[in-house]
C-alpha cells in the first residue's frame, strides 16, 4: 500500500528487485525474448505458462475467446494460464470446455499471498488436453 500511495517502497522491495533473487534472475535472463505487438504474435511455443496480468480486462468476451484460443494452441500440455480480473470477469472460453481446468485450490492459496489488493479475482487455469 505504501508503494501505491507514495511511489516509494522503502525497505519492502518487489520480488524481482530483492538481492536474494538476483543470481537466479541473471542466470536465466537469456530465456527472455521481447516481442512487440499482439500477445498472440509470440508464436515460438510451445509454452509451459502464461502470466497474462489483466490482459482480458480491456477486451470484449469475443475478443478474449479468440486470443485465449490462439494462446491455447501455443500451450504445451499442462501449461498454466495466470491472469487477474478487475471489473470484467473473464475465464477460459466455453469453446475450450473440457480442455482447460480451473485450479481453484491453487487460486485460493495464491490469493492469500497476492499483494495486488485492487483485483477482483486471480485466475489460474491449466491445459489438460
Amino acid at each position: 500500500m505504501r508503494t501505491v500511495l507514495t511511489g516509494r517502497s522503502a525497505d519492502v522491495l518487489p520480488t524481482a528487485w530483492r538481492e536474494e533473487n538476483y543470481q537466479a534472475i541473471t542466470a536465466r535472463v537469456d530465456r527472455i525474448s521481447v516481442v512487440k505487438g499482439p500477445v498472440q504474435r509470440a508464436a515460438e511455443g510451445p509454452f509451459d505458462g502464461f502470466n497474462l496480468s489483466d490482459i482480458f480486462e480491456y477486451m470484449s468476451v469475443e475478443e478474449t475467446a479468440d486470443i485465449y484460443a490462439d494462446l491455447f494452441q501455443q500451450a504445451a500440455p499442462g501449461a498454466r494460464f495466470v491472469y487477474w480480473n478487475m471489473m470484467a470477469p473473464r475465464s477460459a472460453p466455453q469453446s475450450l470446455a473440457g480442455r482447460v481446468a480451473r485450479l481453484t485450490d491453487l487460486e485460493a492459496e495464491l490469493k492469500q499471498i497476492d499483494k495486488a489488493f485492487f483485483y477482483a479475482d486471480l485466475i489460474v487455469e491449466e491445459r489438460i488436453s
